[in-house]
């Protein structure tokens, strides 16, 4: 539903529910919780109706969010920037087969492979370079955000070939140089100021 336009469902409310789920699988309540989430959602998609109402923005956000600081409600209010997909709120659950205890390992060995980084960093280039022409396609953003954090060097590494696909889609893409939890090497200020410097560069506002 995240798709769609404008989209029905914060990445903040994606982000509990990944949380939610590693926190607490198997709880009924937390089962309950995520179907409310997504009967909320339907309900906004039925209208045609955004979660945030004024989404001037879509935005693409190429990394795990920024712990030491919330920024996609400051993003929300301030540019009506709307992040419709990051690597957290968007993992995919594959199906866990409870017949045994065998099929439930198995499946939840598949769960793991489909984490964040786990998903991207295990074989070549291509599972970076395909995902995002599929994200591309599907979720449609006017611009995509690379936060560049220090541990995911690989990210770095192929920063190059993400350029090339990014020109050839004719996105607008900023790299950052930030990290999720050190402060010391791009603090929120420094970080806010970037993003709104690359919206004014680049006529969003």
């Amino acid at each position: 539903m995240a798709r769609a336009k404008p989209c029905p469902v914060s990445i903040e409310t994606l982000l509990l529910a990944w949380m939610f789920k590693i926190t607490g699988i198997g709880s009924p309540l937390i089962t309950q919780t995520i179907k409310e989430f997504c009967e909320n959602a339907r309900k906004r998609l039925k209208k045609s109706k955004g979660y945030y109402p004024k989404e001037n923005i879509r935005v693409l956000w190429w990394d795990v969010p920024i712990a030491f600081a919330n920024l996609f409600p400051w993003l929300e209010k301030k540019f009506g920037a709307v992040t419709v997909a990051d690597f957290i709120g968007r993992v995919y659950t594959p199906y866990v087969d409870t017949t045994s205890e065998e099929t439930m390992v198995r499946d939840l060995s598949r769960v793991h492979l489909h984490v964040a980084m786990g998903r991207n960093t295990r074989g070549p280039s291509e599972l970076v370079t395909q995902e995002m022409e599929r994200l591309m396609e599907q979720y449609s953003p006017d611009c995509m955000v690379f936060t560049g954090h220090n541990g995911c060097k690989h990210g770095s590494a192929l920063s190059r070939i993400k350029k090339h696909i990014i020109k050839s889609h004719n996105i607008p893409a900023l790299f950052l140089s930030s990290d999720i939890f050190d402060t010391r090497t791009m603090n929120e200020p420094a970080i806010q100021r970037e993003l709104t410097d690359f919206f004014y560069m680049h006529g969003f506002i």
